[in-house]
């Protein structure tokens, strides 16, 4: 963290983001079972309104340990 905030971003630090950036998004496609293209098209802006998680109709025909893993994880909704 303090190297972000001291802005000292050398080759070092470029190459451990960069595969930081790539385990996400491994992550991303294994724990989805999604392909690669679905993943990369997720924006900031649609994962932010994702967070915001409205009640829906089928909310009620839920178990608890699914009403439980709603409130863990996000369901994103990547157009296209």
């Amino acid at each position: 963290m303090s190297v972000i905030q001291e802005k000292t971003f050398d080759d070092h630090f470029v190459d451990n983001f960069k595969k930081l950036a790539e385990a996400v998004l491994t992550a991303l496609i294994l724990f989805n079972c999604r392909r690669q293209g679905e993943v990369s098209r997720l924006t900031i802006g649609l994962y932010s309104s994702a967070t915001q998680r409205q009640t829906t109709d089928t909310d009620a025909s839920l178990s608890p340990l699914e009403k439980h893993l709603l409130s863990i994880f996000h369901r994103v909704e990547v157009p296209g």
